[in-house]
């Protein structure tokens, strides 16, 4: 038996040449074929979505980690004081800003301003 001839291929070819002789059994065939493409469609954009928001979260976190380090290792328990603002901060961008600005030898003031 060859590959195209197993029983499911067989009653699939015979599903398919009777779908296309009947134009309104056709009709509903290419609706529901474009209710599954748009699904699809709409399945890989949630993905896509998903991961973004993965990948963002955890470039956060790594600045709040890193953030955090420096700020112990400079000022000890006053520079952990800085956490809590620092951790309400939610755009990546401010975070980067803050943790070059530790890595620069910015000022405890400094900081406490870059995190109101």
């Amino acid at each position: 038996m060859e590959a195209w001839e197993t029983p499911e291929l067989l009653k699939a070819r015979e599903e398919l040449e009777r779908l296309s002789t009947d134009p309104a059994l056709r009709a509903v065939y290419e609706q529901r074929l474009l209710e599954v493409q748009l699904l699809a469609s709409e399945l890989r954009d949630a993905y896509d979505d998903g991961l973004e928001k993965g990948l963002e979260r955890g470039r956060r976190e790594g600045l709040l980690e890193a953030i955090e380090l420096r700020l112990r290792l400079r000022f000890g328990e006053a520079g952990l004081a800085l956490m809590p603002a620092t951790r309400a901060v939610v755009a990546a961008e401010r975070l980067e800003r803050i943790r070059r600005a530790l890595a620069e030898g910015a000022t405890i003031e400094h900081l406490r301003a870059l995190t109101e």
